[in-house]
């Protein structure tokens, strides 16, 4: 992993940071289904292949993609792989081990409207300011809700 939480926290008190969370809800055989968040809002969904990511936080950038042929977010130092990126697809035939983004299909296994969501995450690193530093967090709701329970992962009566 690239940056740990608390380095995350320390350099952002002095840096604006744009942080895009990917909330993974459900693995099936092969793949991954989640939701994507930018700043806390709702983007589209997600799917990805089960074993190429693991969970935690790394730098994203928006760099141009030779193999696609325009620029798309590129996660940088994912353990033993390089080439990750977030783009339109609708199926695990889609991905060679990237996170696919659209919305999730009646079937509960594919992508629909692939080519909108990519434009809209695309769009997100276009129009964050230039000097902005930009992170993803990949996690699931249990993950999620452990680390901002302090690790107990038990709420308390005041919640």
């Amino acid at each position: 992993m690239g940056v740990s939480p608390a380095q995350l926290l320390i350099y952002s008190s002095s840096q604006l940071l744009m942080k895009l969370t990917l909330i993974r809800n459900r693995q099936t055989g092969t793949l991954i289904l989640g939701e994507l968040f930018l700043d806390g809002h709702r983007l589209c969904d997600t799917l990805e292949p089960v074993g190429f990511v693991p969970m935690g936080w790394y730098r994203i950038a928006l760099t141009f993609s030779p193999r696609f042929q325009r620029p798309l977010p590129l996660l940088y130092h994912v353990p033993g792989h390089t080439g990750i990126r977030i783009h339109a697809g609708n199926t695990l035939r889609d991905t060679a081990g990237c996170i696919l983004v659209g919305t999730l299909a009646h079937d509960g296994s594919s992508l629909v409207n692939a080519r909108k969501a990519e434009n809209l995450v695309v769009d997100s690193f276009q129009n964050a300011p230039v000097n902005e530093e930009h992170y993803i967090e990949i996690c699931t709701p249990q993950y999620r809700r452990a680390e901002l329970c302090g690790m107990s992962g038990e709420l308390s009566a005041d919640e």
